[in-house]
């Protein structure tokens, strides 16, 4: 649909080509902002670097959310729908209603980049629904307007319109001039396909009107947009030329080859519907130059994008390579430490060992000195004793023989 900022995925294919452009025009001023400034390998490597640090179920759950976004957006599909339902479970645990809205969001814009038709409106219903258990009727409005513009983009018109009424309603309520201004638009975009070309310009003024008060030159070009395009419709062709020639008095400020080549493509279709075929082939020569250019800018940025996950992939192989080298010098440190450890502890025992046996041979020593002295000390009072004894010996033996002395004389 035209100019659907609000949204978070990009247009479905629809058979009007000349609708078709301006859907993708609505779809440029957020989609070439976030793919200059977010959807880059770099900011995929700084989710991926975060979830593998220490975080909550709910934080990580968080993290992966905002990594599938973007991984959608580089096309690894399959990856950001696994990341997206490993989430939802988390969310539903916790019943974070606000985080599950951006979770099925995101489910949304994934199947739409895959050409499902129906997957996006089954999505974007279930996110209504969480939107509604959150309370928050200004998250509530903008998904409502996603579901819309889903229910939109699948010819369901009237049910389209239904919800933007509702959401036009709660705007209003909330005096929420943001939510108001792009329902206006987005509605505006739904009511162009359908051929309500009178509500179309209707809805698209007060849009612009709001888009001025708040000086946003992306808005101001779409409404400016989409009221030529209805205008060129009605065959009212000047009045178309007036809003498209403010439109593309906005571009220089806007700098966007997107809007450039898109406003160019539009031009073309309103001089062909007047037959003035040497304005649309000037049209037509300026849009083939800057889809030119926008092809050779894609081409090096995918380039350049390959270019840095070679690099990044070249730069985690050789971190891999350290890690493992540290690895491997830590075992080995740690192995030569226990090793050493281990020396010093048999050598600690041996010494300890060595102790014992020291001061069990000394004990032993002191005791055979000690028994030495005793056995000498018991001898020497053993032969004083002998000495004695002869001695005494010899004083009765010599008494004796004088005793025998005597009685020999006296007898004879």
């Amino acid at each position: 649909m035209p100019f659907r900022k609000s949204c978070h995925y990009p247009v479905n294919q629809l058979s009007n080509v000349y609708y078709l452009r301006l859907i993708l025009l609505a779809g440029l001023s957020l989609y070439s902002n976030v793919v200059s400034a977010q959807l880059t390998s770099d900011s995929v490597k700084y989710y991926t670097t975060q979830l593998q640090e220490g975080h909550t179920s709910l934080e990580r759950a968080r993290l992966q959310i905002r990594l599938a976004r973007f991984l959608s957006e580089t096309g690894e599909s399959g990856q950001a729908t696994r990341l997206t339902f490993t989430a939802i479970e988390v969310f539903k645990q916790n019943q974070s209603y606000k985080d599950l809205v951006q979770a099925y969001t995101n489910l949304a814009q994934i199947f739409h980049f895959e050409h499902n038709p129906d997957k996006p409106t089954q999505y974007g219903k279930i996110a209504l629904d969480y939107a509604r258990r959150s309370g928050d009727t200004s998250e509530i409005c903008r998904t409502m307007q996603n579901y819309a513009m889903a229910l939109g983009e699948n010819g369901r018109f009237d049910e389209s319109l239904s919800f933007f009424r509702e959401a036009l309603r709660l705007a209003t309520t909330r005096k929420d001039s943001a939510n108001l201004m792009l329902t206006y638009l987005n509605a505006a975009s739904i009511l162009v396909e359908k051929g309500d070309y009178q509500q179309t310009i209707t809805y698209a003024r007060q849009g612009l009107l709001l888009a001025t008060r708040r000086k946003l030159n992306d808005e101001i070009l779409r409404a400016e947009a989409i009221i030529g395009a209805a205008f060129t419709r009605l065959g009212r062709f000047t009045d178309a030329d007036s809003h498209f020639k403010r439109a593309e008095a906005l571009l220089p400020a806007i700098g966007s080859l997107f809007f450039d080549r898109e406003m160019a493509f539009i031009r073309t279709q309103w001089a062909e519907k007047q037959q003035n075929f040497k304005a649309a082939y000037a049209y037509h020569k300026s849009y083939y130059t800057l889809d030119t250019s926008l092809a050779n800018q894609a081409s090096r940025q995918k380039i350049a994008e390959l270019e840095v996950r070679y690099k990044v992939r070249e730069n985690e192989q050789s971190k891999a390579r350290l890690e493992q080298e540290l690895v491997y010098q830590r075992w080995l440190f740690t192995g030569g430490a226990l090793l050493f450890m281990l020396i010093l502890a048999v050598i600690y025992l041996q010494r300890k060992e060595l102790r014992k046996r020291n001061q069990l041979l000394e004990a032993r020593e002191k005791m055979t000195a000690l028994h030495l002295q005793t056995a000498t000390e018991q001898l020497s009072f053993f032969a004083d004793s002998v000495v004695r004894k002869n001695a005494f010996i010899d004083q009765i033996s010599s008494e004796l023989d004088q005793l025998t002395a005597r009685a020999i004389k006296v007898s004879t």
